[in-house]
């Protein structure tokens, strides 16, 4: 699914979850759309995320569209570009390593190891496998805050769950698609649009869904029962035929933010009323709740979410610790870079292929 993200917006191509990374690149550069791709790999700092900023700004300046998909750890890092709907340029490195499939005829490889000096690295070969270590464990106690946080983001579900009127809900749910949407015989899709990233910087969010919509509906949360209406709202709308841009919680993996490409419509889970401008159609999830079953759980389910709160804390702590070890290795990568060379050869890339 192709979103304008050429000016200034973008998507993640990838997401740090509870159930560990997340990758859409087989949905994303791997569509049947794509008919030409180009693999990157290299270390850290050896200028992949530039590259691809030089050959995206050179596709813009020359008239193409241009679709940006930013590294879900690194925000200020992109994991690959998308010209025309047709050409993907991408990251080609761990954790999401990908190679040839058909070299020449489709896919070609852009070997930016070529362009470093192999003999400084290797003189700092145990430096980098220390902060490689501790990279690597700094992400993996990360990923084990967020799925604790996912444990028991599913157990509050399930709390809430027996507190939500269900049939008022679900006609609510479907006044909605009978008012916005007309069924279609064609098969529906659903795809992944992702604007959330949980990574070194903290906790991320691209407009670009909001930025496409045309009509906007804030879904009000209390209690968390916002998810139950997005899961029941993404359900419905496809077995009414209707394409979906969805953009997941990290944790829960359910849907915060919704888009429908064909009617413009855009609904999103938001904390409080207050968030919603006064063009936003306010759906308040109060209006489902058994207040008298959610007294009952009311104090635990605060406590639960202030341990939920502290997990992904911890997680972030963990994260930020990542993207320091991953700094200190990308010090030593850029030293050993002959970026005068690399510069003449993207120069002479981007004369080839825009």
């Amino acid at each position: 699914m192709s979103l304008n993200t050429d000016k200034g917006g973008g998507l993640f191509a990838a997401a740090n979850t509870a159930s560990g990374f997340v990758s859409y690149f087989d949905e994303i550069f791997f569509s049947e759309g794509i008919e030409r791709r180009y693999i990157i790999k290299g270390g850290p700092g050896t200028g992949k995320s530039s590259f691809m900023r030089r050959v995206a700004e050179s596709a813009r300046t020359s008239g193409h569209s241009v679709e940006l998909y930013y590294c879900s750890s690194d925000t200020n890092s992109l994991d690959g570009v998308i010209i025309d709907g047709r050409l993907a340029i991408f990251d080609g490195t761990a954790p999401h390593s990908y190679d040839t499939v058909l070299p020449g005829a489709r896919d070609e490889l852009i070997d930016l190891g070529a362009f470093w000096d192999s003999e400084m690295l290797s003189e700092k070969r145990e430096t980098l496998s220390a902060y490689a270590a501790q990279k690597k464990a700094a992400y993996s106690n990360a990923y084990g805050y967020l799925c604790a946080a996912g444990e028991i983001d599913a157990t509050l579900r399930q709390v809430t769950d027996d507190c939500v009127m269900r049939d008022k809900m679900n006609s609510a749910v479907e006044r909605f698609c009978l008012k916005s949407f007309r069924d279609s015989a064609e098969q529906a899709r659903l795809f992944h649009t992702q604007t959330e990233a949980f990574g070194i910087h903290g906790s991320v969010h691209l407009s670009t869904l909001s930025d496409a919509a045309f009509r906007r509906y804030a879904v009000v949360d209390f209690y968390g029962i916002a998810q139950q209406y997005m899961q029941r709202l993404v359900d419905r709308a496809l077995a009414c035929g209707q394409n979906i841009c969805v953009s997941q919680d990290v944790v829960s993996g359910i849907a915060n933010e919704i888009f429908f490409p064909d009617t413009g419509d855009y609904v999103y889970i938001t904390a409080g009323e207050s968030n919603a401008d006064k063009e936003t159609t306010r759906i308040n999830m109060k209006r489902f709740a058994d207040i008298g079953k959610l007294a009952e759980v009311r104090r635990y389910y605060r406590a639960a979410r202030q341990a939920y709160r502290t997990l992904l804390d911890l997680a972030s702590w963990q994260l930020a610790q990542a993207g320091r070890a991953h700094a200190n290795m990308e010090r030593i990568y850029v030293a050993s870079m002959d970026f005068g060379s690399l510069r003449s050869y993207t120069d002479a890339l981007i004369k080839r292929i825009i």
